[in-house]
């Protein structure tokens, strides 16, 4: 099991897109209410990070639109390509949605980190005799 990013704004945008370009259709249920979509149309721009929504602590409505944002990330990175090449693709995504070079280099950065961070191997230091 490999962990999905956490990247919020990637996140955020995937699911912006999905949702103009009707691949991810919302459909209500429970007499009529759709908690994802009440989720998600009811949150507010964060006012100091561009691209990412604002949290709101103790929110029900903020987990779930967490939770769609995860589960969408998650979705969509869950391929057996070579790592090197998931995080290309995902800079030539950012890249056509018109994220400039010193912000792509900065993603570049945290994408690799976040790899060598999952894939890496613990090192177990002998024990003591």
């Amino acid at each position: 099991m490999v962990p999905a990013s956490n990247d919020r704004i990637a996140g955020w945008q995937m699911l912006y897109r999905l949702l103009k370009r009707g691949q991810l259709v919302l459909t209500k249920c429970n007499r009529g209410k759709s908690l994802v979509f009440e989720a998600l149309s009811t949150r507010m721009h964060h006012e100091k990070i561009s691209g990412d929504l604002q949290k709101v602590a103790g929110d029900e409505l903020d987990d779930v639109a967490d939770m769609v944002r995860y589960a969408m990330l998650t979705w969509s990175e869950s391929s057996s390509k070579p790592r090197e090449v998931a995080i290309q693709q995902k800079l030539e995504e950012y890249r056509a949605n018109g994220m400039d070079d010193y912000s792509l280099n900065i993603y570049r950065c945290r994408m690799e980190r976040e790899d060598r961070q999952t894939h890496e191997q613990p090192v177990m230091a002998p024990s003591p005799l």
